[in-house]
């Protein structure tokens, strides 16, 4: 399927239809979870081989989790006033709901010289939660998003309401953002990504893929988190079900999934399927974010990193076991 383009105001606007294709869909089941204090955790990435960074959206700190050693706790830069049974909790306290900037992603890029880490907000709310946090190496930015987002959305005509963004993801090439619903993928070429930290240029150039997800009892899947795969060359993505009309709210937890989308087509995903408990069974939970850590050995099946969130100030964070992937 070629991508339909059209030129609007000198910006670049590809559009594809994105549909699950089926044939051999690999088993998602859990191989370990765990509850933590630690609050909401949307945002999850691999920092290096042993080291995965959580970041919650309402949460007063990064939480890095070392695999041999274990719990850290890193200051962003963003104070935020807490909740106020939450003030003398400590590294799992949670910011106000109203004004919280509700972090929701990381993406990671690194060159020949520097790594790139940065934390989105959804920009759900406009001139709330549009912010962003830029590691460059050691160094720690504040960035805004405003800009940038309204761009975005205005480029695809979405309006305030509509815009949710929930997962990101970034190769040499370009960096991809996860709009929750309207379930969209959206690709901005890096260098223009880059040129806007740099100098604040909007990028010229958007590609945007619908994403048709499946349903749990009549309630469609939203787009929740994302990581690339530089070996398969693939994006592999979390989606969750809940039960609201809102898709800021909060709802009741139906379900989620996880899949992959191959770079080379990105016009189909290569396979979607339901998260399983150990022993097969479909489990109710909201998976919000993925990522890939070391694998060891070899194996048909991969494992991955996940979060989620149980909407009461606590998380899970959870092994996931997928295959037999081709």
């Amino acid at each position: 399927m070629r991508p339909v383009t059209v030129f609007i105001l000198g910006l670049c606007l590809s559009h594809n239809g994105l549909n699950a294709q089926q044939e051999t869909t690999p088993m998602v089941k859990i191989s370990s979870r765990k509850t933590i204090e630690y609050p909401s955790a949307s945002a999850g990435m691999m920092k290096n081989q042993n080291n995965w960074w959580i970041l919650g959206d309402d949460a007063s700190k990064l939480l890095s989790i070392d695999l041999e050693v274990g719990f850290r706790y890193i200051d962003i830069p963003y104070q935020q006033p807490l909740r106020k049974e939450d003030k003398n909790k400590g590294n799992d306290a949670r910011t106000i709901k109203k004004t919280k900037l509700d972090w929701e992603c990381f993406a990671s890029y690194r060159d020949s010289i520097n790594e790139h880490i940065w934390a989105f907000g959804s920009g759900s709310k406009v001139n709330k939660r549009d912010s962003g946090i830029y590691w460059l190496n050691d160094e720690v930015h504040k960035i805004s998003l405003h800009k940038f987002y309204e761009h975005l959305r205005m480029s695809l005509y979405l309006n305030e309401k509509s815009w949710n963004i929930e997962g990101a993801a970034c190769t040499d090439k370009t960096l991809f953002l996860l709009n929750r619903n309207p379930s969209l993928l959206i690709a901005i070429p890096l260098e223009e990504w880059m040129r806007f930290l740099q100098i604040g240029e909007l990028p010229k150039t958007v590609e945007y893929t619908t994403i048709t997800l499946p349903h749990i009892n009549r309630h469609r899947a939203g787009l929740s988190g994302a990581t690339f795969d530089q070996n398969r060359q693939s994006l592999f993505f979390t989606a969750s079900v809940e039960v609201t009309d809102d898709p800021i709210r909060d709802g009741e937890i139906l379900g989620s999934f996880i899949g992959e989308i191959k770079l080379t087509d990105l016009a189909k995903f290569d396979w979607i399927a339901r998260l399983n408990d150990r022993n097969g069974e479909p489990i109710i939970t909201k998976l919000e974010s993925i990522c890939i850590p070391p694998q060891k050995g070899h194996s048909d099946s991969m494992l991955f990193h996940c979060t989620a969130d149980n909407d009461d100030g606590r998380s899970d964070i959870m092994r996931i076991e997928i295959g037999p992937l081709e």
